[in-house]
């Protein structure tokens, strides 16, 4: 489970956000677990490869 504030490994400044009620669910078949961050070019998320290892 993803709670707001926690940290990704490796990344002291990254903190995970879990998806708002407008954030896709799903993406290409890739199930959505927390929302990274956002921008100018738009957003980034956590998911999870086929294989189970993370993906962004």
């Amino acid at each position: 489970m993803i709670v707001k504030g926690d940290r990704m490994p490796n990344a002291d400044h990254a903190v995970l956000r879990p998806l708002g009620p407008d954030d896709p669910q799903e993406i290409a078949g890739y199930t959505l677990l927390a929302k990274i961050g956002e921008g100018g070019m738009g957003s980034v998320y956590l998911s999870r490869t086929r294989g189970t290892s993370p993906s962004r």
